[in-house]
């Protein structure tokens, strides 16, 4: 890596990259050949695959998510289903409704839901394409809790899916 002087520039020629990081101007050659192992491979198609998706149920759920322009969260929603994904393939997971890292997956750092909303929901799998969400009766003031000096709570509940086929978000 080469750290460029006097001339700043970004983008590509040849085999030559001009990129800035951290607030510095670098160039560097492209390799002849990039070799990738198996599993680089499969984390690559993975993320693709997490991008997608994380994109896909974020428009859905827009209506529940308090900032949903947010760069950090939607880097982290994606992260949370790159985790779940691990290092599988498509063909190796299982549909389901309990999704590690993503169920319960916090869209606002600045108040966790779990502390504020006491009431258990569940999702139960009917048929192949059909969930059920239940919702038990409750009594807000017991099972809600919110901040001091509020007069009125509204919840919006959003429930989305998709599948995990390539370009068929």
């Amino acid at each position: 890596m080469a750290k460029q002087r006097a001339q700043y520039r970004v983008g590509r020629e040849g085999n030559v990259i001009f990129y800035k990081l951290n607030g510095d101007y670098y160039l560097r050659t492209v390799p002849a050949r990039v070799r990738q192992t198996k599993a680089t491979k499969l984390r690559n198609s993975n993320l693709s695959i997490a991008v997608g998706a994380a994109s896909v149920l974020r428009k859905l759920l827009e209506p529940t998510i308090p900032f949903p322009k947010d760069k950090k969260m939607q880097n982290s929603f994606g992260g949370a289903i790159m985790k779940w994904l691990k290092q599988e393939t498509q063909k190796q997971l299982k549909p389901g409704v309990d999704l590690p890292y993503i169920q319960g997956f916090q869209f606002n750092e600045k108040t966790e839901l779990r502390s504020r909303w006491k009431v258990t929901l569940t999702v139960t799998k009917i048929a192949d394409n059909l969930l059920q969400l239940h919702i038990p009766a409750f009594i807000p003031a017991d099972k809600i809790q919110a901040p001091a000096w509020t007069h009125t709570v509204e919840c919006t509940i959003a429930a989305a899916a998709c599948t995990l086929t390539k370009h068929h978000y």
